[in-house]
């Protein structure tokens, strides 16, 4: 089977211009729908009549949708019912208190710093949980990962749901996250931290998936279309930021429907700097009772 493009990239390309051989053959031979129409022909599946009917019926379809596009109202769907108590995107939402006591945060602390009897921690992974534990015990010297963990802790202890996706979320790809341990000699044992902070928290779930932003991405979005009240993170890497383009800045204009998930990318190439070229850095935020920010 041999492809081709009968047009150029967009309405404004020409590749008449470098391939006119190419094109001028192209131009001449017959599109798919004249091949495909003539083939259901002659097997007798329409007749020609039927055939033009079609056509004219599909045509009128689509101009009729291209004039009415500024009137079309969606038609409520079953998903509107679970985003009934979001504010719309044009509303500004009222200022709300995020912080957490510290009774709660040193709480989430000492599951953070507590190994399961009889697990075997990989060594340097014991000096990490014994350096954050000298944390907790002073108050000072506390590192994003740690950070992080209280800020997702805290969301788990309200009951809330949170989901981690991308490459190799559970160590962290630099090693600093370690929301799953793994047992050192019972390769079979594995425990999570932050799925162990009290019977009613809120579902913590650190999925390691392959670098595959498009399918990454995707699973997340379906996902949240239903699950509204899950506080999901995605680690984009590389041509993330495309896909952010792609899929999640045309999600609400073209499929009619909110979405929310925060996204962590990595300026490790030119495209994410000119996503975030322009953006002044934000205020300073109120420390936590520990010294760093919660939330």
């Amino acid at each position: 089977m041999i492809g081709y493009r009968r047009f150029g990239h967009n309405e404004g390309d020409q590749p008449m211009f470098t391939q006119p051989k190419m094109y001028t053959t192209i131009k001449n031979h017959p599109t798919t729908l004249k091949l495909y129409r003539q083939q259901l022909i002659d097997a007798g599946h329409v007749t020609a009549e039927e055939a033009a009917s079609i056509q004219a019926f599909v045509d009128k379809s689509l101009a009729d949708a291209f004039d009415n596009r500024n009137d079309h109202v969606p038609k409520p769907t079953a998903l509107e019912s679970v985003w009934e108590k979001c504010v719309h995107p044009h509303v500004t939402a009222p200022p709300r208190l995020t912080g957490v006591s510290e009774a709660q945060l040193r709480a989430v602390g000492d599951v953070l710093t507590t190994v399961p009897e009889g697990f075997t921690l990989h060594n340097t992974l014991k000096r990490t949980i014994a350096a954050k534990a000298k944390m907790f015990e002073t108050g000072v010297g506390f590192d994003w990962a740690t950070a992080e963990a209280l800020a997702f802790g805290s969301l788990l202890m309200e009951g809330n749901t949170v989901r981690l996706s991308g490459q190799d979320v559970q160590r962290g790809t630099f090693s600093h996250r370690h929301s799953k341990w793994h047992d050192q000699k019972d390769f079979s044992r594995r425990y999570m931290p932050l799925a162990n902070l009290s019977e009613k928290q809120g579902q913590f779930v650190a999925a390691n998936s392959s670098l595959s932003e498009f399918g990454v991405l995707g699973y997340v979005l379906g996902l949240l279309l239903r699950r509204v009240c899950l506080f999901v993170c995605l680690f984009v890497w590389l041509f993330g930021c495309l896909v952010v383009w792609l899929f999640v800045c045309v999600f609400v204009l073209v499929w009619r429907s909110g979405m929310c998930a925060h996204m962590f990318c990595f300026p490790s190439t030119p495209l994410h700097t000119q996503l975030r070229g322009g953006v002044q850095p934000a205020p300073p935020r109120p420390v936590g009772p520990l010294g760093g920010p919660v939330r």
